[in-house]
């Protein structure tokens, strides 16, 4: 039978004890932190990438919305100079037309210089439909100038195209006509016409002379 421990012993085994338990809990307290410690690196991972991906997100988006304003703005600037420079051009050439124009109304007092225009027109014409049988129809009040110019320009072209071709002329045009007849193979000639092709089709107002030519046997 054991005897009683005495006062000191009993002290003594009780700081043993308090010394175990503090150990142990010193020894949880470590695991704890250690633990808490993990699990707040790897939230503070966690959230750093989350917010890294929406910065970049954000920044992607940004880059792209400037990407599209500048293009936006780069096609604005770019059409409203076109636009400028059409608007140029147009004004250019209705400022050239309009000088031809006039100087086709005092290309009409000399009669010379108007007749070797009808000639080349008729030429070009001649050329164009490659015909052996060619008929021009005119306006009456144009024949006399137009039958020298015509004569002219069939010989030239029985010259240079070595083609033996017959020529009528005929005054069937109504004063302002100009348009072709069905079923003819045929050119249409106007000064104020060719003048209009120049000047990129711009709106004619008047015609100072008119013919049609046509065949009825084209060379192809």
């Amino acid at each position: 039978m054991s005897k009683p421990m005495t006062d000191s012993e009993v002290i003594s085994e009780m700081k043993k004890l308090v010394a175990f338990i503090k150990q142990e809990a010193m020894e949880k307290a470590r695991e704890i932190k250690v633990k808490a410690d993990e699990e707040f690196s790897i939230e503070k991972a966690k959230i750093v990438r989350q917010e890294t991906t929406s910065i970049d997100a954000l920044h992607a988006k940004r880059r792209k919305q400037v990407e599209v304003q500048k293009r936006i703005t780069q096609s604005t600037l770019s059409n409203k100079a076109r636009l400028q420079q059409l608007q140029m051009r147009d004004q250019l050439l209705q400022d050239v037309f309009e000088e031809a124009k006039k100087g086709l109304s005092d290309l009409t007092t000399d009669q010379d210089k108007y007749r070797g225009i009808v000639e080349n027109l008729t030429l070009q014409a001649l050329f164009s439909l490659m015909a052996k049988d060619i008929v021009v129809s005119v306006r009456p009040q144009d024949r006399e100038l137009a039958e020298p110019a015509i004569s002219n320009a069939i010989q030239r072209f029985k010259e240079e195209s070595k083609i033996d071709c017959t020529l009528t002329v005929n005054e069937d045009l109504s004063k302002d006509s100009c348009c072709r007849r069905s079923g003819l193979p045929c050119m249409a000639k106007t000064l104020t016409g060719s003048t209009k092709h120049e000047a990129q089709c711009l709106p004619t107002e008047s015609i100072h002379f008119g013919l049609i030519i046509t065949s009825t046997s084209v060379l192809f």
